[in-house]
């Protein structure tokens, strides 16, 4: 499993973010770094919102090897998104989102389509 945070910015059914990964395998570690743009569609009834979105990002994918130099590769992605939240207060809200990424990169010198699924519990602030 990696360490995984988000850090993002909505306005209506706009969305930008940007996300950091980083985990380490048996002989590696490889970190993510991406921005997102999306849009979404929500639901609300009382203090509970829940929405369901696309985004789209460009990003760097990096692996170092223990002991080695490593290899890193510009990508791109396409996520299906989805969240829900709870309103706490009338500006704070705790939000349970995750999103599905498929990203175009290159692995071994030939491109590849790899899945990067992550889940993120946090709080947002409004205004």
């Amino acid at each position: 499993a990696a360490a995984s945070a988000r850090l993002g910015a909505r306005t209506g059914g706009l969305a930008l973010s940007i996300d950091l990964s980083t985990g380490r395998g048996d002989t590696f570690r490889e970190t993510h770094v991406f921005a997102y743009a999306g849009y979404r569609l929500g639901w609300t009834r009382g203090a509970l919102s829940a929405f369901a979105g696309l985004e789209l990002g460009a990003g760097a994918v990096a692996q170092s090897l223990d002991g080695r130099s490593g290899a890193a590769s510009a990508a791109g992605a396409i996520a299906p998104w989805a969240g829900a939240s709870l309103r706490l207060s009338p500006k704070v809200s705790m939000v349970l989102e995750g999103h599905v990424p498929f990203a175009l990169l290159e692995r071994e010198r030939s491109a590849a389509v790899v899945s990067m699924p992550a889940a993120w519990l946090g709080v947002a602030f409004s205004r």
